[in-house]
């Protein structure tokens, strides 16, 4: 299991880094974070629990990522 998630974050890092999508620098303004062009940045992600610990106590599973 520790292998897959291991080869998963390769191979994201990877399509990244060959994506050449460098962003440009964020700032902050005010309460906002903001592009070179002064638009508006809102960040989005997943919070995600400790893989290991999932997995000890049997959460590792289809349902976890429902």
């Amino acid at each position: 299991m520790k292998l897959r998630l291991l080869t998963f974050l390769l191979i994201c890092s990877v399509g990244i880094t060959l994506a050449g999508n460098k962003p440009g620098r964020i700032k902050v303004e005010g309460n906002k974070f903001t592009n070179e062009q002064g638009e508006t940045v809102v960040f989005r992600g997943l919070n995600a629990s400790d893989p290991d610990k999932l997995l000890q106590d049997g959460h590792w599973n289809e349902a976890y990522f429902e």
